[in-house]
């Protein structure tokens, strides 16, 4: 863990125990919350709290029931309670979305069952409309697909957006978090597993938030 000021001046501050910490983000109480893939007694990842003077709390250490591997961005609803995703774990171990209060309280949200709408690896992003939106990724060469998911805070309900063409032709989202555009459309780049044929080897994609466009 570091600080910097604005001028360039670097400090290190203790951060927290374990391997692999990943995106940093404030939440409205003003201390920092990340993610660990590796981290947990288990080393199946965790949750941790820092305060801006380097104190650091472990929230949550996952233990692959209740999902593993986060890698994303943790992101802070209206309801002032964090979401996030983990790439493995959950029913199937294929991944899960979570809700974590700021005391630590953790609810698995949704456990990802399905083979080929899997693993979600990038952060959630909070969008105008309320709601919560991720993607999954399927680098099978063979049969690459993914998804975009959204997450709704009031109900915990998690639902289908899109999913990506089976065939590739479409790609399979990045593990980068989507970004809402000024026009309240969501944007973001897909990779493409297979391109022997010289064919591209990425998309930049506009998604409608009803999920009915997609280029």
């Amino acid at each position: 863990m570091f600080r910097m000021t604005p001028d360039g001046a670097l400090s290190s501050l203790p951060g927290p125990v374990g391997s692999g910490p990943g995106p940093i983000m404030q939440a409205s109480d003003g201390a920092l919350y990340l993610v660990a893939p590796f981290a947990g007694a288990s080393r199946l990842g965790a949750i941790f709290r820092i305060t801006l003077d380097g104190t650091s709390t472990l929230l949550h250490a996952f233990s692959g029931g209740d999902g593993a591997a986060p890698r994303g961005r943790l992101v802070q609803a209206s309801d002032g309670h964090l979401y996030g995703t983990t790439s493995e774990g959950g029913a199937a171990n294929l991944g899960t979305v979570f809700r974590i209060t700021t005391a630590g309280a953790l609810t698995t949200l949704h456990s990802f069952t399905t083979a080929g709408t899997d693993r979600p690896m990038a952060g959630l992003l909070a969008a105008s409309d309320g709601f919560l939106y991720g993607s999954t990724t399927e680098l099978n060469v063979e049969a690459p697909s993914g998804t975009v998911f959204r997450v709704d805070p009031s109900s915990g309900v998690v639902s289908l957006v899109r999913a990506f063409a089976a065939d590739g032709s479409e790609g399979t989202p990045s593990p980068s978090a989507l970004v809402e555009g000024l026009d309240g459309a969501l944007f973001g780049t897909a990779w493409v597993t297979d391109h022997s044929a010289g064919g591209p080897r990425g998309f930049f994609y506009r998604l409608s938030i009803g999920g009915a466009t997609l280029r």
